[in-house]
């Protein structure tokens, strides 16, 4: 399993906040990553007064990497696709 772990500090003074989508776009030009599916932003939280965010990130060497280490909740928010039929029940659907 090769990834890097990051803690990010964004300055976004005059904005109550920044996309993942735009994090993630400029972490792959900073750290050089071909596939921007690769990074994980999570767990951002806004500090008091705002204009400014810190929050955690993952950058993985590969997709599949990605797909094989990362928790199934963190997937399904990342691709915006359920891995299973949404017609079952709660109970069918746990994992």
């Amino acid at each position: 399993m090769a990834y890097v772990g990051i803690v990010i500090d964004v300055v976004h003074p005059g904005r109550p906040n920044v996309s993942k989508a735009e994090l993630k776009e400029k972490l792959a030009r900073i750290y050089d990553v071909k596939d921007p599916n690769s990074i994980f932003v999570f767990k951002f939280r806004t500090h008091f007064g705002g204009g400014k965010s810190t929050g955690f990130g993952l950058i993985y060497d590969s997709v599949e990497n990605a797909k094989k280490y990362e928790p199934k909740y963190r997937l399904v928010r990342h691709w915006e696709f359920v891995y299973l039929s949404v017609n079952k029940q709660h109970k069918q659907r746990k994992f």
